[in-house]
């Protein structure tokens, strides 16, 4: 942030823990890959053959993540960090 003018005195970091409501666990690892997961060149036609496996193997990792667990109602739920910057001119 200081290399983009904001003064160091004038820059805030903190971070935050967050609990997201999951209410689909496939969706969301669907989301996660679309998001995370697209090459900077963009999707390859062959990207669709792998696509379940790989977010079948995302699951699997959140379910074995750190901080995941399922609520009362049967919800999962996953520890998340938020990285919270603020900087003033």
């Amino acid at each position: 942030m200081q290399n983009a003018g904001f003064s160091a005195d004038r820059i805030s970091l903190s971070q935050q823990e967050l609990y997201p409501q999951i209410k689909d666990l496939h969706r969301w690892a669907q989301i996660l890959w679309t998001l995370m997961g697209r090459p900077a060149d963009g999707w390859m036609e062959g990207d669709e053959e792998s696509w379940d496996r790989v977010v079948e193997i995302i699951e699997e990792q959140i379910v074995e993540t750190e901080g995941f667990y399922y609520v009362e109602e049967g919800e999962p739920r996953v520890r998340m960090l938020v990285n919270i910057a603020i900087a003033a001119k």
